[in-house]
């Protein structure tokens, strides 16, 4: 997704919320957790409907 990302994605405002959610979903995944925050709130501050508030906060509450 990194590759993505510095290929395109990031110069399209309608792709690079999509691109992070993609990003924060793969962090996640590999038990990244505080990567996974760090790029949800970018995303949502890019579109705040990306979609992934609710995993947002539920990674904020195991994190502590």
């Amino acid at each position: 997704m990194i590759r993505a990302r510095s290929l395109g994605a990031d110069a399209n405002p309608a792709w690079k919320p999509n691109a992070l959610k993609v990003q924060g979903l793969a962090h996640e995944t590999l038990g990244q957790l505080r990567e996974a925050i760090h790029i949800y709130e970018q995303a949502l501050a890019l579109n705040p409907k990306i979609g992934v508030k609710r995993r947002l906060d539920i990674l904020k509450k195991r994190v502590g």
